[in-house]
C-alpha cells in the first residue's frame, strides 16, 4: 500500500498531485504537509489495527525539502517509532537524485531509519544520475522501477533491457524490486518472468480513500486480475 496525496478543490475537484506539488515546494508548506501525510498514514493505521486487520507495509514519499532538514531524523523517529506502531511497517520512499545530494550524511540517516525497523525505498530509479558505487553503499532494501520504463517493456525492446538490467543488479545487491504503473496483463507477464518481486499499478486497482480501503482489507480477498 503506498499513501497517495489529493488535493480536493470545491471548483476543480480532486486535483493530482503533479498540479499543486511544485507549488507547495516553492512555498515552503511541503514540509509540513508532509509531516500531515506521515500523521494521517499512522492514524489509518491504528485505526485499521483496532478493527482487527492484519499488519501491513504503507510506503510514504519523502520530499527533498524534508530529508536535508536538520531534525528529519529525530522528528521522524520520535512519530513513527516511539508510538508503539512502527509494528506496521512504514515505508520511505526517496528519489535517488535526494540520496545524491549529500551521500554520507543521507547514508547516516538511513542506517538510523532501518535501525529503526523502517524499510527504506529507492523511488523512479533509473530516471536519476547514481553512480553504481555509491549505490552500493546505500543502506536501503528495495528498489522501486519507474513507470517510464515498465509502461513500455511489451512494445520497446530498449524499455525492456532497462528493466531486465535493473532487476539484475537488484538481485546482485539482495534487493527487493517493486514494478510502478503496471496497467495491462502483458507487463504483469513479462514482469513475472523477470522475477520482479512486487507490482504495483491500476492494473490491481485504482486509489481509494482511507474509508473504501477498509473494506477492501476486511474482504480479505484480492485475487489477481489476470491469468497466472
Amino acid at each position: 500500500m503506498e499513501a497517495l496525496l489529493r488535493w480536493m478543490d470545491p471548483e476543480l475537484g480532486l486535483v493530482p498531485p503533479a498540479k499543486f506539488i511544485a507549488a507547495l515546494e516553492h512555498s515552503g508548506m511541503i514540509v509540513n504537509v508532509g509531516r500531515w501525510v506521515v500523521g494521517q498514514v499512522i492514524q489509518d493505521a491504528a485505526e485499521w489495527r483496532a478493527k482487527g486487520l492484519p499488519p501491513m507495509h504503507i510506503a510514504v514519499n519523502v520530499s527533498s525539502a524534508e530529508l536535508h532538514r536538520g531534525d528529519f531524523l529525530s522528528w521522524l523517529l520520535n512519530t513513527v517509532v516511539d508510538d508503539g506502531r512502527d509494528e506496521w511497517g512504514i515505508d520511505l520512499e526517496i528519489t535517488e537524485s535526494m540520496l545524491m545530494q549529500d551521500v554520507d550524511a543521507n547514508i547516516r540517516k538511513m542506517n538510523a531509519v532501518r535501525e529503526a525497523g523502517i524499510r527504506v525505498a529507492i523511488d523512479d530509479f533509473g530516471t536519476g544520475y547514481s553512480s553504481l558505487s555509491y549505490l552500493a553503499r546505500l543502506p536501503v532494501d528495495m528498489l522501486k522501477i519507474d513507470r517510464s520504463f515498465v509502461s513500455g517493456i511489451a512494445s520497446n525492446a530498449e524499455n525492456l533491457q532497462i528493466v531486465s538490467t535493473i532487476l539484475s543488479l537488484a538481485n546482485t545487491l539482495k534487493l527487493t524490486t517493486i514494478a510502478e504503473g503496471v496497467e495491462t496483463p502483458e507487463q504483469f507477464h513479462l514482469l513475472k518472468q523477470m522475477h520482479c518481486d512486487e507490482l504495483q499499478g491500476y492494473l490491481f486497482g485504482q486509489p481509494l480513500s482511507s474509508n473504501d480501503m477498509t473494506g477492501f482489507l476486511r474482504r480479505g480477498n484480492y485475487p489477481l486480475p489476470v491469468s497466472t
